[in-house]
């Protein structure tokens, strides 16, 4: 038997893990991809970070929908 609270607590450890991994990932490549597609790094961190964002809000929205009411304000 497992305690639910015990496993939410380790899943909201292992997601927020997860969360700030990718959001720390283009600072981290930035530099390695610009380099390979002679791109500016700041161009190639500023989109990375974009989409790492958009994936992100994607993800949380589907796991938890925003209630109708803000979905309209939006």
């Amino acid at each position: 038997v497992l305690r639910t609270d015990a496993v939410d607590g380790r899943v909201d450890e292992i997601a927020g893990a997860m969360r700030d991994a990718l959001l720390n990932w283009p600072a981290r490549v930035s530099g390695l991809v610009a380099a390979e597609l002679g791109a500016d790094p700041h161009l190639v961190q500023t989109v990375l970070q974009q989409h790492i964002t958009d994936l992100l809000t994607e993800a949380a929205d589907r796991f938890d929908p925003p209630a109708e009411n803000e979905a309209e304000a939006v």
